[in-house]
C-alpha cells in the first residue's frame, strides 16, 4: 500500500469511532450500515479497533448497573463542579 493511501485511510479512519459506538447500538440506516460493514472488509485497522470496541461493549454491559460508593460519587461530584467552574470562567 502508498504512503499516500496510508494517509488518506489515517485521516479518513480517524473519525470513526461514534459510527461504530451507533452501530453497536442499532442506531444507523442500513445503507449505512451496509457502508460500515463493507469499509470494515477493507479496513484491518478499523476491523481491530471495532473489534476492541465490540468487546469492550459486551464485557461492560455484562456487568449490570453498579452501585457507586458514595465516597467515590462525592468525589466525582466535586471534580465535576470545579470542571464545570473552569469552563464558566473562560467566557
Amino acid at each position: 500500500m502508498s504512503a499516500i493511501k496510508k494517509n488518506y485511510r489515517k485521516h479518513h479512519c480517524r473519525g470513526m469511532g461514534a459510527v461504530f459506538s451507533q452501530y453497536l447500538d442499532k442506531e444507523l440506516a442500513q445503507q449505512v450500515c451496509r457502508k460500515l460493514e463493507k469499509h470494515l472488509r477493507d479496513c484491518p485497522d478499523c476491523q481491530t479497533y471495532f473489534d476492541t470496541l465490540k468487546k469492550t461493549v459486551t464485557l461492560y454491559r455484562g456487568l449490570g448497573h453498579q452501585k457507586v460508593p458514595p465516597d467515590a460519587q462525592r468525589r466525582l461530584y466535586k471534580v465535576i463542579r470545579l470542571e464545570a467552574g473552569k469552563k464558566g470562567e473562560k467566557k
